[in-house]
């Protein structure tokens, strides 16, 4: 008889009379095994909570800016449908995404959905259970700097870099010129190597073309980024945030 069954039926026999279930021994571990299986379920949902919580902390805000909190993936008004059709394959690989670290970049003129897309994604995946953060480029180099200027604000470089492996999904939006300086290329890239050491999926958003990236951020960092099987996605189109007034 095996060990775990012994216990369990020592356990019966001590028992108030009253209080002994009227199940088998294999009925018993049954229901030890499905509660274990809630526990376990329990304790991935908590930590995932506290993984979210501390992403949130990092900006001071929501994860997801309020103008994208209902952003999804089922859009019948998406005049993007080729970028729609990844991103519902990334989420439904995300598991899978996770033990290479493959991200997506996504490319395009202004105001053609980049964004929106994104957000999408990471309320997808939010539903899912997974963390998620969101924030600009030149948010991410904020952060690292107030810890230059100031050396009470409760975190260290070191912090906040560490912050940044916490989310299983981070998006960094606004990938243009303005972080063409070497300082700012470096902190981008300490953050793109911690999440590519740790096989977390980076989702990239800018208004250049891939090559204009590449040679703003460097081979290092691109390859940081789009390496490991990402997809690099163009979102072409007019801006659909300007309504034509006739």
């Amino acid at each position: 008889m095996p060990e775990n069954v012994r216990l369990i039926q020592g356990l019966l026999k001590n028992m108030p009379g009253s209080a002994k279930p009227t199940l088998s021994a294999d009925e018993l571990m049954l229901q030890v095994a499905e509660l274990s299986r809630q526990a376990a379920s329990q304790l991935a949902l908590e930590r995932q909570e506290k993984r979210q919580l501390k992403a949130n902390e990092l900006l001071g805000r929501l994860t997801i800016p309020s103008r994208y909190t209902t952003a999804n993936l089922n859009s019948p008004s998406s005049t993007q449908p080729k970028a729609y059709k990844i991103a519902k394959a990334f989420v439904a690989e995300f598991d899978t995404k996770l033990k290479c670290g493959a991200g997506l970049m996504l490319w395009g003129d202004v105001g053609t959905g980049k964004t929106h897309l994104a957000c999408a994604i990471a309320n997808a995946l939010r539903m899912q259970m997974h963390s998620v953060l969101y924030c600009t480029a030149i948010e991410a180099v904020m952060l690292v700097k107030s810890c230059w200027k100031r050396g009470d604000s409760g975190l260290t470089e070191y912090d906040v870099y560490s912050r940044f492996a916490d989310p299983e999904l981070l998006i960094l939006d606004e990938i243009d010129a303005q972080i063409g300086r070497d300082f700012e290329r470096m902190i981008l890239t300490n953050i793109a190597d911690i999440r590519s050491r740790n096989c977390l999926p980076t989702i990239v958003i800018s208004n250049l073309a891939p090559k204009e990236i590449y040679t703003l951020l460097g081979e290092r960092m691109f390859d940081r980024l789009v390496g490991f099987g990402a997809h690099i996605v163009n979102m072409p189109g007019k801006t659909l945030r300007i309504k034509t007034i006739e």
